[in-house]
């Protein structure tokens, strides 16, 4: 890999502490700033309002099936990020 961090959405706090602690050059303030903006625009938070609530388990399992690689690849920078998020 040529990535010193790869982020994830679903830990985006934890992915802006691990930022700050590899590239702090660019990225020092990066959660106060981001805290400050959520506390800021609570109402404004980006949400998918037409989101479903359930994905049908037939949906579910065929997307699994096509996505596998991609999935792979997902839960491979999430362990990555929980990694380096600990080894601190």
């Amino acid at each position: 890999m040529y990535y010193a961090v790869v982020g994830v959405l679903e830990g985006m706090k934890k992915s802006l502490v691990v930022f700050e602690k590899f590239i702090p050059k660019f990225l020092s303030k990066s959660s106060t700033v981001y805290k400050a903006m959520m506390d800021a625009d609570v109402e404004k938070v980006n949400m998918n309002i037409f989101k479903p609530s359930h994905l049908p388990e037939l949906l579910a399992n065929k997307l699994m099936r096509n996505f596998t690689l991609e999935m792979d690849f997902y839960r491979f920078c999430e362990a990555r990020l929980h990694k380096q998020y600990i080894s601190f």
